[in-house]
């Protein structure tokens, strides 16, 4: 009778500590969550760095509540090394994302920047589906004779837009945003106000990119931060929290 009235004492303190446990890190992971998934939904940062930042980002909820799922699940012993690894394995993540981001938006800056048309992958892509694009435009407003119509409006560009739909969807969304056309030269502008002479989207990008590259640098650093606090609050709190559990 003892023991059931023991354990019956111990569970609600087991379960106010789980939901206590999954609070506490969403608060501290908040901050992270947030940038990488701005980053995640940012054009310019989607075409250039990918998927990795809004990865990071909905990888915090499983990996929230699969520790505090062990505590519900009958976990017989409550360490403090088991409540830091709750915190170091989304530290790991988000501090690779935030370095990763920070990195490749850097390079991508800098070969935006540049007057290089093809050493950078992403920016060839995009230089060679321009020219492909406006060639096919010349050849669509010498036929009709027709100098406002879009690239879209062109017969055949839904057969070339299969090869580069990525690069093309890339370079209307920079056209849809900026007084610009093409990603490394002057020249016409395609899918909005066509015909019209403007500069290239690079320098525009680049911009938009020094954004994803200062919130890259704020995950990173937030994760560092939280990493070095993690030692000393194992020791000043956590430790002496857990000895309560072994009593």
């Amino acid at each position: 009778m003892e023991d059931d009235g023991i354990k019956g004492a111990e569970r609600p303190s087991m379960i106010n500590f789980a939901v206590g446990h999954v609070i506490l890190l969403f608060v501290v992971f908040f901050p992270p969550f947030t940038y990488c998934l701005f980053l995640g939904m940012r054009v310019d940062a989607v075409y250039f760095l990918g998927h990795t930042a809004l990865m990071a980002a909905f990888m915090l909820v499983p990996i929230t509540l699969i520790f505090p799922a062990l505590y519900l699940c009958g976990i017989s012993r409550l360490t403090g090394r088991l409540v830091l690894t709750s915190v170091w394995i989304p530290l790991i993540v988000y501090g690779l994302a935030g370095s990763r981001s920070r990195m490749h938006s850097m390079l991508a800056m800098n070969a935006l920047e540049s007057r290089d048309c093809y050493a950078y992958p992403e920016k060839r892509m995009l230089h060679r589906a321009y020219l492909v694009a406006s060639e096919l435009h010349q050849s669509c407003t010498t036929r009709s004779g027709i100098a406002a119509m879009t690239i879209e409006e062109c017969p055949g560009y839904e057969d070339v837009a299969m090869t580069w739909s990525k690069q093309f969807r890339y370079l209307k969304s920079l056209e849809s945003r900026f007084p610009c056309s093409g990603i490394c030269n002057y020249g016409e502008r395609l899918w909005f106000e066509p015909g019209t002479m403007a500069p290239s989207c690079g320098a525009f990008a680049a911009q938009w990119l020094w954004s994803t590259h200062t919130q890259a640098s704020i995950v990173l650093v937030y994760s560092l931060v939280v990493g070095f606090a993690s030692i000393p609050t194992k020791l000043l709190l956590i430790d002496p929290l857990m000895a309560h559990f072994k009593d």
